[in-house]
């Protein structure tokens, strides 16, 4: 709609001597209007910038970084942590921390994810948790 949105990424993946791996990755989300009435709405886009941002990221441009440590073993034991922020209009910005498993021979995945969400909108700082188990057969 008269836009060009576009995403610059970097990612790093480290492998330890243990087979466990860090990935460490980042991201910078913007658009460029071609016009004054261009108009760009990513709307259930899942651009994977946060827990709770990626449901309504429609005000770029926009910033990611995340962490994520997979240990070695038969549990498939991870941990994360995300920050994900707007840089104008309400400079939202959130914090996740995420821990999770695969377990039942890699047939059920379970999630628990935290975050914390600070933003010029709202009069305070609020919070959210979330479980999320998946099963695949």
């Amino acid at each position: 709609n008269n836009s060009v949105a576009y995403i610059a990424r970097f990612g790093k993946t480290i492998i330890w001597d243990n087979t466990a791996n860090t990935k460490i990755s980042g991201a910078f989300i913007g658009k460029y209007d071609l016009d004054e009435n261009a108009l760009f709405q990513p709307l259930f886009s899942n651009l994977f910038i946060g827990e709770v941002m990626r449901m309504d990221a429609v005000n770029f441009p926009l910033w990611q970084f995340a962490v994520k440590h997979r240990f070695p073993g038969k549990l498939k034991f991870h941990i994360a942590t995300k920050f994900a922020g707007m840089i104008e209009n309400g400079k939202t910005n959130e914090q996740d921390l995420e821990a999770g498993s695969i377990i039942l021979k890699h047939h059920l995945k379970i999630t628990l994810i935290g975050s914390r969400i600070e933003t010029q909108l709202l009069p305070k700082t609020f919070y959210m948790g979330r479980l999320e188990m998946r099963l695949s057969f």
